[in-house]
């Protein structure tokens, strides 16, 4: 088992946390209990047993991730988790983690934030791992949300303008850089949960259903839902989607003009999901490849850029 330092971008988004290590993926949710009946993620840290991953789970609901102890424990143990995810052949994990949060409160929580993934030194069981690991944070790295696109293509950004909508599960952010500086931002708190419940909302009232807001994720991926026996197409919620993104863009097209930015790159849990229906009002924007896991991989090559410079100087 190496005990080398790792470097690790994470994700914590409002719906799911990712890394940047073998597409580690699960909802941002922890319930207190025991469960060895169902398939889920079972951990324990500190002789507090926790069901990571599930619906019914407690999840971050304000944009100020730091702004209750529910939330700072939401954090922790899914932040402890997704390191033991990503490493589950070892034991001893070493990490200098990288991290972001919504870029309207950076200057308010980068301190915070980073103060608080420091002290992330602790034993956790994980019973998809099947031992216990000890994981020591050696160094922590906070960034804005959608700004990692600019620094890891200085070769398209360095002289362009370029707008980054980072869309996620609690807030789309949204970036303008001319070049390499950061000149405007916003967060918007219509993220994905929000859209999700309202398109659960609208399939039980039209269509007599009993949908949740997580289930409307894999009803996605499958492409249609049943009713009566007959299959419906998910294309009945293009309206509803529509409708619910109208006013976003409307005052992002206003607020940062896209339509004179030379680069608008759409990254995040919802950028495939609405990427054709934010195209009918931005015709050149481009979808990152893998965009769920984008700032969770950005974070770790910035990690690795400045620690580099660090350990030369």
């Amino acid at each position: 088992m190496s005990k080398m330092v790792k470097i690790i971008g994470i994700d914590n988004g409002f719906k799911f946390t990712k890394t940047s290590e073998l597409d580690t993926c699960f909802g941002s949710t922890i319930i207190n209990k025991v469960d060895n009946i169902n398939d889920v993620i079972q951990c324990g840290i500190n002789g507090v047993n926790y069901v990571v991953g599930e619906e019914n789970g407690h999840y971050i609901a304000d944009a100020d991730k730091l702004k209750t102890d529910e939330n700072k424990e939401n954090l922790k143990v899914c932040t402890l988790t997704a390191i033991g995810l990503s490493y589950p052949r070892e034991a001893f994990i070493t990490a200098k983690i990288v991290v972001g949060v919504p870029v309207s409160y950076y200057d308010k929580q980068r301190v915070e934030f980073k103060d608080m993934m420091m002290k992330l030194n602790d034993n956790i069981f994980i019973n998809k791992v099947g031992f216990e690991q000890t994981i020591k944070i050696n160094d922590v790295l906070v960034y804005p949300q959608s700004a990692g696109w600019v620094f890891v293509n200085p070769e398209r950004s360095k002289n362009s303008v370029s707008l980054i909508i980072d869309i996620g599960g609690g807030t789309w952010d949204v970036s303008l850089f001319h070049g390499l500086k950061m000149v405007k931002h916003k967060t918007y708190r219509n993220g994905m949960k929000i859209l999700d419940s309202i398109l659960a909302q609208y399939l039980n009232t039209n269509y007599y259903t009993n949908y949740s807001e997580y289930q409307i994720h894999g009803l996605r991926k499958k492409g249609m839902f049943t009713v009566d026996g007959q299959k419906v197409s998910i294309d009945v919620l293009d309206e509803p989607t529509n409708e619910f993104i109208i006013d976003i863009m409307g005052d992002l097209k206003t607020q940062f003009n896209p339509e004179s930015a030379d680069n608008v790159i759409l990254i995040g849990g919802g950028a495939e999901v609405l990427e054709n229906n934010i195209r009918e009002y931005i015709p050149h924007i481009e979808v990152e490849p893998n965009a769920q896991f984008k700032n969770a991989m950005w974070y770790k090559k910035m990690g690795e850029m400045q620690w580099s410079k660090t350990k030369e100087e």
